[in-house]
């Protein structure tokens, strides 16, 4: 399942994403416009939380009908 929370953090606009798979494990990831990119270091890795920021609105809206449409396919009835 996947949720979307629009926020706005100081100046910039960011889309708080939760995925959650079905055997109740999430993730958390705060997808921020920068007008940059950056993936998370190795050792964010560790726990579920993530920060991604993308050059822009369109950037956003793609990750989330992406990510919309890879838990539509993997979901199970």
């Amino acid at each position: 399942m996947l949720t979307a929370h629009p926020h706005r953090i100081g100046s910039r606009t960011s889309v708080a994403l939760h995925l959650e798979g079905r055997l109740g494990q999430s993730v958390d990831v705060l997808v921020t416009v920068t007008g940059t990119t950056s993936w998370p270091q190795p050792e964010e890795y560790d726990h579920p939380r993530w920060y991604i920021s993308v050059p822009d609105a369109a950037d956003v809206v793609y990750l989330l009908l992406h990510l919309s449409d890879l838990c539509e396919r993997f979901q199970v009835n």
